[in-house]
């Protein structure tokens, strides 16, 4: 791996976990969002879609891309049932509607990450 390659790999793991506090923060601080109805959803997409996205970058190079997008997807997916089953115990609100928002922002941000990846870091497969 070259020097390129190894720096946005580590930029991505700490883009990474500061989305992973940041989701997990805003998921379990009493707030509310003033907007219209279904505004939330909106940002539940948004977070899941970067928590992906620098997911995909912060892989090592090699192995199988279809596994491993499928497995950052899961895991995604899984962490934001969590959140929305840990919501209920902390005064917030179980809701299916942002487990879908979820889903489909971690389906989006490993899709959109896997073909930029594919651009930025070369032909080389994920692992």
């Amino acid at each position: 791996m070259n020097g390129p390659s190894r720096r946005v790999i580590t930029v991505s793991r700490i883009l990474l976990v500061a989305t992973v506090v940041a989701v997990t923060t805003l998921s379990l601080a009493p707030i509310g969002i003033d907007g219209p109805e279904g505004t939330d959803k909106l940002g539940h997409f948004a977070a899941y879609t970067a928590l992906s996205f620098f997911a995909v970058f912060s892989l090592r190079p090699g192995g199988d891309l279809l596994k491993r997008s499928v497995t950052v997807i899961l895991l995604a997916a899984s962490y934001g049932v969590l959140m929305e089953i840990i919501q209920h115990f902390v005064g917030r609100d179980f809701d299916l509607l942002d487990m879908a928002a979820n889903t489909t922002g971690a389906a989006i941000g490993t899709a959109v990450g896997m073909g930029l990846r594919h651009l930025v870091l070369g032909a080389k497969k994920a692992r």
